[in-house]
């Protein structure tokens, strides 16, 4: 027999009340939601009490056939909405219609979300939508979707060069030339580095009208002490109005230096003939000529110039001469004032001494030759008036012979052999007089140790 109450037999029944009712609102919600709505959140609903999703997000940017650029940003945007509950985001992006295998992102708080994190870096078209979500987990429907492109390549750059790959000296510019192609083309710069990173030069920054845009700036590479010798890039940047960028670069070679010049065979006397120096030029540029000119302090007055690495110079006054050299570069660089000197010290001619005749004053008698004037006639017995007239007796006794009978005349017979001129000076009995010297000083020596010999003390014997 049941003996409980009546009161206790109701309250068993209770919950299965609650669970009918439970079940009945929420057949009834379900049935009021727009069929696109998310799931139903049973949980969030029972705890919140709250089993009402928000309105789905009105899209503002980007619509439709609307290009953005992945490297700047792409920036979808929506209206927000409201919800007792708070509400935030889910964006969601496919490249086909049906968000088959769609990129979703969610939790997002604000309006405006950036996408580039979640599409591919390349160009493309691309579908999103966004939709809201309650604090209590209700989600609304998707909104409309929008549609983008992606322009991630930055304009189509051709024919990039450049003017010279060697600048400097006179031929100082360097032109950048180059054509763009970008419906969106907006602005190109030029920069130009050095080897080791540094900007050294760079245009202003030029707007672009048109589409192809053909590029063209040029830049000085003088002076030497902003642009010195050595390698150099030129870098252009073109930009669309998406902010995608084209770097095309090229590189070229300064040369503001004259040849390196090395110069050997001068600081030197020469005897006689001629003089010429060696000549070695080098530089990348190559030598475009050679000039020579004279020093206006040489002995020999000459204004001289050639315009060849290695002249021949021949020198005719005695003392020292200067040369310059200069040289040119293919650019125009120029080396200049290369001194090349030396000197010309003529040696003395040899001028041959007069050849005394080897003819004795015997063999002039014996041939007859006059000695004396006509006009003097000596006589064997000549007066002292007669003798200081003529002078005759003195000549006679000089000679050691006597007067002959022939007027002005000496007899050939006469001593003239004991004391004679010959070709190497004055003879004794025909030994010249310098022997006679030698054999006096012999003789005298010899007599000298004589002498000590014979009177030398004679040692005695104990």
């Amino acid at each position: 027999m049941d003996t409980q109450t009546p009161i206790l037999r109701g309250a068993k029944i209770i919950p299965f009340l609650l669970a009918a009712i439970t079940l009945t609102v929420m057949i009834s919600i379900s049935l009021a939601r727009p069929t696109q709505a998310e799931p139903l959140n049973l949980l969030g609903c029972l705890a919140e009490l709250d089993c009402v999703a928000p309105a789905a997000p009105t899209i503002t940017s980007p619509t439709s056939s609307a290009t953005v650029s992945r490297s700047n940003a792409v920036a979808l945007n929506w209206n927000a909405v409201q919800d007792p509950s708070g509400v935030t985001y889910t964006v969601c992006l496919a490249n086909n219609s049906s968000f088959t295998g769609a990129t979703c992102k969610d939790g997002i708080a604000a309006t405006t979300y950036n996408a580039a994190g979640l599409i591919p870096a390349t160009s493309g078209s691309w579908n999103w939508r966004v939709t809201a979500v309650d604090g209590a987990g209700n989600t609304s429907t998707p909104s409309a979707t929008g549609a983008f492109t992606v322009d991630a390549a930055g304009p189509a750059v051709s024919g990039f060069g450049l003017s010279r790959a060697t600048a400097g000296g006179t031929a100082y510019s360097v032109v950048v030339t180059a054509n763009a192609d970008d419906p969106n083309i907006s602005q190109y710069k030029v920069v130009v580095t050095n080897s080791g990173g540094s900007i050294v030069a760079q245009s202003p920054l030029t707007q672009v009208s048109g589409n192809p845009a053909s590029i063209l700036y040029a830049f000085d590479v003088t002076p030497a002490a902003d642009f010195p010798s050595g390698a150099y890039t030129a870098t252009l940047t073109v930009s669309d109005s998406l902010g995608n960028n084209t770097l095309t670069s090229g590189g070229f070679v300064v040369d503001n230096d004259g040849p390196v010049v090395v110069m050997t065979g001068g600081n030197t006397i020469i005897k006689s003939g001629s003089i010429s120096p060696t000549v070695t030029a080098t530089d990348p540029s190559g030598i475009a000529s050679y000039s020579w000119t004279s020093d206006a302090r040489n002995p020999d007055g000459h204004d001289l110039s050639y315009t060849i690495a290695e002249p021949t110079f021949w020198p005719k006054v005695e003392g020292t001469y200067r040369y310059y050299l200069t040289v040119t570069d293919g650019l125009g660089n120029v080396t200049a004032n290369i001194l090349f000197t030396f000197g010309y010290s003529p040696e003395l001619a040899v001028v041959p001494l007069p050849v005394i005749p080897t003819d004795s004053l015997s063999d002039k008698l014996a041939s007859g030759e006059t000695l004396f004037p006509a006009s003097v006639s000596p006589s064997a017995s000549p007066s002292r008036d007669a003798q200081n007239e003529t002078g005759a007796n003195g000549i006679a006794n000089v000679l050691g012979g006597t007067i002959g009978n022939a007027p002005g005349q000496l007899s050939p017979n006469d001593g003239a052999s004991v004391i004679a001129p010959t070709s190497g000076g004055w003879s004794i009995f025909g030994v010249l007089w310098y022997w006679w010297i030698g054999v006096i000083a012999v003789l005298g020596t010899a007599t000298y140790f004589v002498k000590k010999i014979a009177f030398l003390p004679i040692p005695k014997h104990s």
